[in-house]
């Protein structure tokens, strides 16, 4: 399976643990599955390492990449 592929049912799987909401503010509008710990610092696609946010606070999460989100 293509990594996009395998991430698209990764990320629907978090989703649906977190019922569609921000876990941070409950919020759940534009929703981004974030990793606790990154990949470049070796965090892995699993459900222990993913949280669901909203944009504006999986942006708190990433101050460098505020405007790109």
């Amino acid at each position: 399976m293509p990594i996009s592929k395998k991430w698209s049912a990764i990320r629907e799987g978090i989703l649906i643990r977190d019922e569609r909401h921000c876990q941070k503010c409950g919020g759940r509008d534009d929703l981004h599955v974030h990793h606790l710990i990154p990949r470049y610092a070796g965090g892995l696609d699993v459900p222990d390492n993913l949280i669901t946010l909203c944009a504006a606070c999986h942006a708190e999460r990433h101050m460098t990449l505020q405007g790109h989100l």
